[in-house]
């Protein structure tokens, strides 16, 4: 990923913040990919924004010099009051003035980093919103990371920077959300998400067994113990016949083997 042009978010101690970069021309083969035109519209709608909603802390200067002229007129005008025997009351009305500008001053920087977070978060969705212009167009990808050492402005406090490169539309695809932006957007975004089933199987019950009529035979209980008595008696009057006639066989064979030893 090459990278063409850097774009620095600066703010001052008493003008507004501001967003500095390198002209078209500066820029070495950048006009082979961004058109001019296209090049000073981005350009605008990021000054546009920085100027708008970046937090900046230059009205606190001009409040602080606004609570030290109201005290120091507070003073003359006690003296002035004195000289000519006004009550002491009114001087003293004047230091209600800068004690107001002082509470909203303090409230005011204790949500300074909320609000820079949240102008972060609405410049991610700003270039996010180019990149889908640009990637596909012209091959570029906008990115902002946060300003370091060698970022630094003469004169200046370097906050946020914006790059420019040059991207492959295939290979640089936007990460996905850290958890604790996807959570933060979970919670003010009202998300339906709709889950389709995979259909269930079809069961088919099957035909209950045929049963003809030779082969199904419903007894009664009073028949089903008299054949049970019956089968009983057959068994054991068939068991004494085979032993009576084991008997009988044994008593002939040995006649049999008696005969030739007589002879």
């Amino acid at each position: 990923m090459t990278l063409f042009t850097s774009m620095v978010i600066i703010t001052h101690r008493w003008r507004p913040p501001q967003l500095l970069f390198e002209t078209y021309e500066d820029v070495e083969t950048l006009s082979e990919f961004l058109p001019r035109e296209t090049f000073h519209t981005r350009t605008k709608e990021l000054s546009k924004l920085v100027r708008r909603n970046y937090p900046s802390s230059h009205w606190d200067y001009y409040i602080f010099l606004l609570a030290i002229l109201s005290v120091i007129a507070s003073a003359a005008f006690s003296l002035v009051a004195r000289a000519a025997g006004v009550s002491m009351w009114y001087p003293l009305l004047l230091l209600v003035f800068p004690a107001i500008l002082s509470l909203w001053t303090s409230r005011r920087r204790s949500t300074m980093v909320y609000r820079i977070k949240e102008f972060e978060k609405t410049l991610k969705s700003h270039l996010g919103d180019l990149n889908k212009k640009d990637a596909s167009q012209h091959h570029l990808k906008w990115t902002v990371r946060r300003a370091t050492r060698s970022d630094r402005v003469e004169k200046a406090t370097a906050c946020l920077v914006i790059e420019l490169a040059q991207c492959d539309p295939e290979v640089d695809v936007d990460p996905l959300p850290t958890y604790q932006e996807a959570s933060e957007h979970t919670d003010t975004d009202h998300v339906m998400i709709q889950i389709n089933h995979r259909p269930a199987l079809e069961i088919r019950e099957a035909p209950p067994p045929h049963y003809s009529e030779t082969e199904v035979v419903v007894h009664r209980m009073e028949d089903m113990s008299s054949n049970f008595e019956l089968r009983s008696i057959s068994s054991s009057t068939s068991t004494s016949t085979s032993i009576h006639m084991s008997t009988e066989q044994t008593h002939l064979v040995g006649q049999e083997e008696d005969k030739p030893e007589n002879t």
